[in-house]
């Protein structure tokens, strides 16, 4: 029997990572785990991705953090929404919000996120710029587990790239680095479940 495998997607913008992902894993079967993302909540009501999600039949949900005045309140219901869903892992792709302890201690999944860059090095929401500017010679993605401190949990997967000459160029090879480096870490976790 084929167990289930339930993705919740976290995103604020465009959402090329949640598109990707959803591409990859929503009504497969990996491991003898039947994949679907179940659904995709923005904190942003503009956020294009939540229009892309919706046209690969996935199911859409909004909560406008400028609803709330504390973070914490933001959370708890964010936390809520969620848990609807029953979800066996969570994913922040683009998702600008650094979770609090009212999420992450309702939530008893993993969380990942993936960063633009070579972390414990250049985190925060410039990475791939600052990344750029830094003296190595390379640069990259990783994925990693989600604590209530900015981009500070355990990594699951991380590679480097040389870095290309200018910053449009480089910052495509990251946005392709990252599409394949989120699907192998989603596998990752897949294969150890």
């Amino acid at each position: 029997m084929i167990k289930p495998f339930n993705l919740v997607i976290l995103l604020s913008g465009a959402g090329s990572n949640a598109l990707n992902l959803i591409g990859h894993f929503h009504d497969k079967t990996y491991f003898d785990k039947h994949t679907f993302v179940s659904k995709v909540i923005s904190n942003n009501p503009d956020a294009k991705g939540l229009l892309k999600a919706q046209s690969k039949g996935v199911k859409t949900a909004i909560l406008n953090h400028k609803d709330f005045i504390r973070r914490e309140d933001f959370d708890s219901v964010l936390a809520n929404l969620v848990l609807e869903s029953s979800p066996n892992l969570i994913l922040l792709a683009g998702f600008m919000r650094v979770l609090s302890e009212a999420f992450l201690s309702r939530i008893k999944v993993p969380i990942l996120n993936i960063h633009p860059s070579l972390l414990p090095l250049h985190k925060g929401a410039h990475a791939i710029e600052d990344s750029f500017k830094d003296a190595s010679q390379f640069g990259g993605v990783s994925v990693h587990y989600v604590t209530k401190e900015l981009d500070s949990g355990a990594i699951l997967v991380q590679e480097k790239i040389p870095k290309a000459s200018n910053i449009k160029d480089y910052e495509k090879d990251i946005h392709d680095l990252e599409y394949k480096l989120y699907v192998e870490a989603v596998l990752k976790v897949l294969k150890g479940s």
